[in-house]
């Protein structure tokens, strides 16, 4: 898994994959949102190719959005 974050080594993946692979959108639109400024993390607006890690917190228009998946899961 190049790109993909390990539960336990907690790599960073590009932002557009993170919201595809938790379920929100596909990539391209990921990439829309990030383009209209709909997109942040910890708070502050995001770039297109962004990556995020899992301890970050991402939102689409102020909702968080966590990973559906267990490998994406944020140890807390």
């Amino acid at each position: 898994m190049r790109d993909g974050m390990k539960k336990s080594g907690g790599e960073p993946v590009r932002l557009n994959k993170y919201l595809s692979e938790a379920g929100y959108c596909s990539r391209r639109e990921a990439d829309r949102l990030t383009e209209a400024g709909r997109v942040s993390v910890d708070g502050r607006r995001t770039v297109t190719g962004q990556r995020v890690s899992p301890e970050q917190k991402v939102a689409v228009d102020g909702k968080e959005i966590t990973p559906e998946r267990e490998d994406f899961a944020r140890d807390e």
